[in-house]
């Protein structure tokens, strides 16, 4: 069973689009499976987050500072901005997480379906693609 544990974090005092920005004070990782597939997620020491970049009007659905997606946010928008994936893998790595933390279907697919349409102009793909399945784009990505 996966031992659910959470970043430690501080404001900085800085707002992100008006939402608070919190830094890590050590670092962050969390192992999980997904399908078949084991993946160690690891987050350094001073990145900075505002975990989700939910419009406040969407607040009464999920908080960017709900327990059951900050570790998902967290690792969602570190994929978005470092690594070699595709759109549809980081959001689907988020409601994975989601779910993992307690999160309804229901709130997790919210969140999904949100960040899928939303979200595009905050992707940064890096020029080499790693060539795997895992990372395969959904039609439209």
């Amino acid at each position: 069973m996966l031992e659910l544990k959470y970043p430690k974090v501080q404001q900085t005092g800085k707002t992100v689009n008006g939402r608070a920005e919190f830094i890590l004070l050590e670092d962050f990782s969390l192992s999980i499976s997904m399908g078949s597939s084991e993946y160690t997620y690891f987050i350094a020491k001073d990145t900075t987050t505002d975990f989700g970049s939910v419009p406040r009007l969407l607040w009464f659905i999920v908080n960017p500072l709900d327990p059951q997606f900050v570790v998902g946010f967290l690792i969602h928008d570190d994929l978005y901005s470092n690594k070699n994936i595709s759109r549809f893998f980081a959001d689907s790595v988020l409601r994975y997480i989601g779910g993992l933390y307690g999160a309804s279907t229901l709130k997790q697919l919210a969140v999904y379906y949100a960040v899928r349409m939303g979200a595009h102009s905050h992707f940064k793909r890096k020029q080499s693609i790693i060539s795997s399945s895992v990372y395969e784009e959904e039609p439209g990505d």
